[in-house]
């Protein structure tokens, strides 16, 4: 699965901007960072709950 300059914004707030995210087969990846950085809105999307704004997820 990848990130390739994915957007997502809730209104006029910004969650992600041009982020660029590899995850590879078979390993285990950990999500850290400060509340309100986007954590939970890559798991929507990954999830398939939210959408991108723009850029892709494959």
């Amino acid at each position: 699965m990848q990130f390739i300059n994915a957007c997502k914004a809730y209104g006029d707030k910004i969650i992600l901007k041009d982020l660029n995210l590899n995850f590879e087969k078979n390993k285990i990846t950990a999500l850290l960072a400060p509340s309100g950085y986007g954590k939970t809105t890559l798991l929507n999307i990954i999830a398939g709950l939210e959408f991108l704004d723009s850029g892709s997820f494959i």
